[in-house]
């Protein structure tokens, strides 16, 4: 078993989704060199938006998708003026914060 195949025989598949917003470019260089030592399947689940205000509509947009805009502040697209911390997984799966 290889480095790159070890934590994948141990830890199949944990994450569902990962977005990583207003990466620098040379992030997203190093990104594009490392994905290729990745499962393919893993390597799909990272999404990598910059910082132009093209890339903050598509991030937002992604985000959307994931997180009920009720939930999500505003800096990241949504309606919420509430600074609340939500896994995106929970999210995904219709958790609700209690309220504050």
């Amino acid at each position: 078993m290889t480095a790159t195949h070890a934590p994948h025989a141990r830890h199949p598949q944990l994450v569902d989704c990962i977005i990583l917003c207003n990466a620098p470019a040379l992030f997203t260089a190093m990104w594009n060199a490392i994905r290729s030592w990745l499962d393919p399947v893993t390597a799909s689940k990272v999404q990598i938006y910059g910082a132009s205000k093209a890339e903050k509509a598509k991030w937002q947009a992604a985000l959307r998708a994931m997180v009920d805009p009720a939930d999500l502040p505003k800096e990241y697209g949504g309606d919420s003026d509430k600074v609340v911390a939500i896994p995106l997984h929970a999210a995904k799966r219709g958790y609700k914060p209690p309220a504050v």
